[in-house]
């Protein structure tokens, strides 16, 4: 069941999040513990509270670093139960996480290795608190599409654990329908198909990732909002947006906040998630906090209905 906490806060309450990134809860105190670890990759300890990133392609320099220090089975369960721990703390109930197997897989770690990390923390935390996750692996885009379908096909047998396939990194210059092929193998495995689109990428990305990938939820889509007929789609079909604001906010992505209750007023399906948490230094309960000051208490209510009702459970 259920719970409801404080209804001046009601993001303390019950909650499902849709769009955080595993590697993206490397905090400072994990990424110094891998570095001291791995003193061979020649990377620099975190001096500093929060990562020093201005704009998305400094944000990508830290994340990608940051992967290289992820090499060991114990170190994907180290960050998987981190994220855990803060999904307690955030009143999450369940999410569909993210994870980026070219990302390991190209610098030689076996899928194996990662995959056997992260389901060893999620059946503990399963176990220990009744606390339940799946994984949505991301197709990268500036991968080779070889190494990701290799990538794919290895994780059909990890079974419940896999969910759905997502496409993320850089959206320019990476339209989704260089990756329809992928999704279409994806859809036959069974696997329920997302899409990073209109972030970064124009609102004809979030056309494409619909009608060339068959996107069921687009992740991020806040240039939805540079085209009336997209979002009129984005309403009559139901069509969640993974929303992430203080990443938007962090990378300057978005410079108004109002275009979130803009699109809610349209009648688009907003979800509220915290994206690469570590890295923004905002996990679930802050990014709904930030946006407070635009919605009422009865429209937060409503983003957080969307997100258990918007996930791949049945059973909400």
């Amino acid at each position: 069941m259920r719970q409801i906490l404080t209804p001046n806060e009601p993001w303390t309450q019950d909650k499902v999040e849709l769009h955080m990134h595993l590697e993206g809860c490397l905090e400072p105190d994990l990424w110094n513990k891998f570095q001291r670890k791995y003193p061979s990759l020649g990377i620099a300890p975190v001096t500093t509270v929060t990562y020093p990133f201005t704009d998305l392609s400094s944000f990508l320099a830290w994340r990608y670093q940051g992967d290289r220090l992820l090499n060991e089975e114990e170190d994907f369960f180290d960050l998987t139960w981190r994220y855990i721990e803060r999904a307690l703390d955030n009143h999450i109930v369940y999410a569909e996480i993210f994870f980026d197997p070219q990302a390991h897989t190209a610098r030689g770690i076996s899928l194996d290795t990662v995959m056997s990390g992260i389901i060893r923390a999620l059946r503990q935390a399963e176990q220990r608190y009744g606390w339940t996750a799946r994984l949505i692996p991301n197709i990268l885009r500036d991968h080779p599409l070889n190494t990701a379908e290799e990538d794919l096909a290895h994780l059909e047998s990890y079974g419940k654990w896999i969910i759905g396939v997502g496409l993320d990194s850089r959206e320019l210059p990476y339209p989704p329908r260089l990756f329809r092929d992928l999704f279409d193998q994806a859809r036959r495995k069974g696997w329920h198909i997302v899409a990073h689109a209109g972030e970064e990428g124009p609102a004809s990305y979030i056309w494409e990732a619909l009608d060339e990938l068959g996107a069921e939820r687009i992740d991020h889509g806040i240039h939805a909002i540079d085209d009336p007929i997209l979002v009129a789609r984005l309403k009559t079909d139901r069509i969640p947006l993974t929303v992430c604001p203080w990443s938007n906010k962090r990378l300057g992505v978005m410079t108004d906040l109002r275009t979130y209750h803009q699109l809610f007023q349209e009648g688009v399906v907003l979800t509220v998630n915290s994206d690469d948490p570590a890295y923004f230094s905002a996990y679930l309960n802050a990014n709904f906090e930030l946006i407070s000051p635009y919605f009422s208490t009865e429209a937060l209510q409503q983003l957080i209905d969307n997100s258990f009702a918007a996930s791949f459970r049945t059973d909400f």
